[in-house]
Parts: structure tokens; C-alpha cells; sequence
């Protein structure tokens, strides 16, 4: 049963009570029999946007006030939020979380609307064996990293905006004053859809990997209501798994090697201490050796550098931290070399480095989940599908002012 039908078909079941009709007074005007209306009702069935036109005309109200809104549901009500509230008292008073929930929630009924889901596809999700071992947490991470980037046709290339990936497959992403050790929430219920809160405490690079860590959430841990993510929790096999994840997605392993070789770095049998066995069949043998072809003296053999390693950070997007474990874990970078550059990193030198190559960090600049709420919202009012009234309170839980609503309508109108 779908969540969806199921909140509006008890929203419709409240609206006809109050205007004092039965189940059998309803369906000859929809021209159903009783039990389609109980269906409905009971969510079982979806109702179509001229079945909700008609239900709107007889129960004297828009076909907007048949769906919920921000303000008719509070995030206090809900028994999963408030379990998250007991588990982080400091979400339930902050203005910053509350404003997230409130513009997911106008996100949630506006797609209901304009009815997305028939446009839109979720992301899919994925529901391997529980790993019993952090390897295999890794794999699963890895492997599913490589599975998205083929299915969203993301080449080997750097992701430029990564929380408008996570809209576009309905994950909801955005930011928040989360308290400090707590990395992101994320919020899987009805009223908000699958929500990913980053802490805007940390670094851009960080909250970007911070929003792929919660993409791996919302694909593999659908299970619960909520999840909040520490630094504390690396040992997690679901932390480990989302972890790995995020470095994949961010950093796809033969983009890397590709970008390394045109900064004149060798990556080829980097594993293999620079020496490649090839095999060609013979006919007629049925023993034969191997050709061996030595690379110990291969132009770029040696291991990257602070230079290399910044203009890998800063062309995937993503810390130097990141950028040099992804590098040891292909192998393209020995353990010696990493330990060396995480000094000079947390030593300053990465940051001069920033400097000196001109690299400076993009300007994070947008809200994504609010600028979808701000969009849609213009889009029901051009549709006749909210009246004024219903699109300012859209509007101001997407951030607009009262004199950004008039220049809103008149671009959508346009």
C-alpha cells in the first residue's frame, strides 16, 4: 500500500465526514460503487486528478486542501520524530532543522499535486544479504557506487552538483546546525519523503560527501524511520558500507587513474610492483610461459604528490583527506605515501597548496530542497491547483519573502 494513498485517502475520508455524506452518497457522483470508495479511502486505490477535481467540487473546497500542507500536519505528532527528538533533544528546538522539515513536507505534498509520480521515478533500492564483515559492507558499497553511475549515466566524471543528484531521484538534501560530532540525519517517513540533513558545521567538500554517505542510506536502509550518523560510527558495517559508497560515487576508480596519467603519473600495475605478465594462445602448446614486461623504469612511476593530490580533490569535489585514501584503496598510492601526505595536509601544506594553484572552493551558494518547493509551487498556482492563499504558505516554507511571491508567479507565468 502506498504511503501517499494512504494519507489522502484518509484526508478525503475527513472531508466527507465533515460534510456529513456516506460512502454510498459519495460514489454515484464519481459514478464508483461503495466498495471503490471504501478502496479509496482506506488507500488501497489511487485517485486520479479528475476523480480529486470532482471530490474537491462536492466536498466545497480546492483540490489542494484534499492534499496535506505544511501547516496541517505538525512533525511533533509523529511518534518516529519523536524518538529522534528523545535521541537528539536540540533538533525539536532549532529553528534551522525545523524550517528543513517543514520545506520537505510542502515538497511532499506539492509532487502529490502535480502528481510526479507518474513523471518521476524514485531511486531504486538495494537489498543485499546484511554484511557480517566490513569487507564485505566495502563491497557492497563499492559495487553499488558503480551500479548508480551507469543507471544515471554519470561517465567517469566529477559530479558538479551533488544534492541536486539526490532531488532529482527524490531524496530530499539539505543542511542544517546539527549538533557538533553528529555528520548528517536521515529521515525516511510519509509526510517528508527520504530527507538527508548534513551538518552545515562542516566543510563543503565534507558535506558533499556527507549527502552521497546518505544517498547509500536511502538506497540500502529503508528499514527505519530515521538515522543519525557520528564521526564516532566508522566500525558500523552500514556506516562502512555508506562510506564506501560515497567515495565511489564521488570518485569513480578509472576516472581517477585517468586524471592522474594526464598530470604524468603511471597508474598501470601500480599493484603489481610495475611488472605485467601477458598471455597469448599458441597453437599447438600446451605449456607455455608468460611475456613479463618490466615498468620499474616506466616515465611516472612515482607515487603522487600534495600538487597531484589537490587537483584531484578539487577537480572530483571532494577533501584531500577523501582523495588520498580513494587512491590507496586503488592501489595508486602506497601506505608510506598516504601517511606523509595526510601530514602535510593537516600540516597547512594542502591549504597552501589551494592557494598556490589557483584552486579556490566553489561558492555552495544554493538550497536545493527549497528551491524545488519555491518551483513547484509556482507551477500549482499556474495549473489553477492552489489559489493565493495555499501558495503563500508554500512559498514561505520555501524561504520567499512576501514580495519575492509576485516576481516568482510572473517568471512562471512567462
Amino acid at each position: 500500500m502506498n504511503p501517499r494513498d494512504k494519507r489522502i485517502g484518509a484526508l478525503i475520508r475527513r472531508r466527507r465526514q465533515d460534510k456529513g455524506l456516506s460512502q454510498a452518497e459519495v460514489a454515484p457522483v464519481l459514478g464508483f460503487t461503495r466498495p471503490t470508495i471504501q478502496q479509496i479511502e482506506s488507500g488501497s486505490r489511487a485517485v486520479k486528478a479528475r476523480e480529486m477535481d470532482v471530490l474537491a467540487s462536492l466536498f466545497d473546497c480546492s483540490a489542494a486542501e484534499l492534499l496535506a500542507t505544511p501547516q496541517q500536519e505538525d512533525p511533533k505528532a509523529s511518534d518516529a520524530l519523536a524518538e529522534l527528538w528523545t535521541a537528539l533533544p536540540a533538533l525539536q528546538t532549532d529553528p534551522t532543522f525545523s524550517a528543513v522539515l517543514e520545506a520537505a513536507r510542502a515538497l511532499t505534498s506539492l509532487e502529490d499535486l502535480l502528481e510526479l509520480d507518474a513523471t518521476v521515478s524514485l531511486s531504486p533500492t538495494y537489498e543485499p544479504r546484511p554484511p557480517k564483515t566490513a569487507w564485505q559492507a566495502a563491497k557492497q558499497g563499492y559495487r553499488a557506487s558503480e551500479d548508480e553511475r551507469r543507471r544515471l549515466a554519470l561517465g567517469e566524471g566529477p559530479i558538479r552538483f551533488v544534492d541536486e543528484l539526490l532531488a532529482i531521484g527524490r531524496v530530499r538534501p539539505a543542511t542544517a546546525k546539527l549538533p557538533r560530532g553528529v555528520t548528517s540525519v536521515c529521515i525516511n517517513q510519509p509526510d517528508v519523503g527520504r530527507v538527508v540533513v548534513v551538518n552545515e558545521r562542516l566543510e563543503l567538500a565534507d558535506r558533499r560527501a556527507c549527502l552521497a554517505h546518505g544517498l547509500a542510506h536511502a538506497l540500502f536502509d529503508l528499514g527505519g524511520p530515521w538515522r543519525i550518523c557520528r564521526e564516532e560510527d566508522e566500525t558500523d558495517l552500514s556506516e562502512i558500507r555508506a562510506n564506501t559508497f560515497s567515495s565511489g560515487l564521488l570518485m569513480p576508480a578509472h576516472g581517477v587513474s585517468r586524471f592522474l596519467e594526464t598530470l604524468g603519473k603511471e597508474t598501470l600495475a601500480r599493484g603489481s610492483k610495475g611488472v605485467l605478465a601477458l598471455f597469448s594462445p599458441r597453437e599447438g602448446v600446451t605449456e607455455q610461459e608468460a611475456v613479463r614486461v618490466s615498468g620499474r623504469a616506466r616515465v611516472g612511476r612515482h607515487a603522487a604528490n600534495m600538487c597531484d593530490l589537490t587537483r584531484l580533490a578539487h577537480y572530483y569535489g571532494v577533501s584531500r583527506d577523501l582523495a588520498a585514501y580513494r587512491l590507496h584503496n586503488l592501489r595508486l598510492l602506497p601506505e608510506d605515501q598516504l601517511q606523509w601526505l595526510r601530514r602535510q595536509n593537516h600540516g597547512n601544506v594542502g591549504r597552501r597548496a589551494e592557494e598556490t594553484l589557483s584552486l579556490h572552493e566553489p561558492d555552495p551558494g544554493s538550497d536545493v530542497l527549497r528551491s524545488r518547493v519555491a518551483s513547484l509551487a509556482a507551477e500549482a498556482h499556474c495549473r489553477g491547483l492552489l489559489d493565493d492563499e495555499k501558495f503563500a504558505r508554500f512559498a514561505a516554507a520555501a524561504g520567499l519573502s512576501k514580495a519575492e511571491h509576485g516576481q516568482l508567479l510572473a517568471m512562471a507565468q512567462a
